[in-house]
């Protein structure tokens, strides 16, 4: 009994994932093209959030994470600071403890250099 509901199952699964296909992205030259991708700079999001009701994002007063790997591309991005901690919702000691397991993981002497105060992410220590 449990093969049949088990196909059924598959077989809507199979059917969700083509309408998803349809809809979010085609295949050009064997090439996966993703379908109605907005691409925005920080300003243009935080807009383009509070228009929705939400901060960067995420739900007003909601924390989400921030793994390290985002903090380094991030930070590559020149965003500063505040802007990380604006988008993730955390406290500047918890931006902290992050910079600090970026730093760790990079195999840094010094941890990387920030400042609250001056909005800016700073070279090796």
């Amino acid at each position: 009994m449990a093969a049949p509901k088990k196909k059924l199952d598959e077989e809507k699964a199979s059917k969700d994932i083509a309408e998803i296909a349809d809809r979010d992205f085609e295949i050009v030259g064997g090439q996966i093209k993703g379908l109605n991708i907005k691409v925005m700079t920080p300003d243009e999001y935080r807009a383009y959030s509070a228009e929705n009701g939400l901060v960067m994002g995420r739900r007003p007063n909601q924390k989400t994470q921030c793994s390290i790997e985002e903090l380094r591309a991030l930070i590559n991005s020149n965003w500063k600071p505040s802007m990380v901690m604006e988008k993730h919702g955390i406290t500047p000691e918890e931006l902290k403890q992050l910079v600090w397991k970026l730093s760790k993981k990079e195999l840094r002497d010094k941890p990387i250099k920030f400042s609250i105060e001056g909005d800016f992410f700073g070279r090796e220590g």
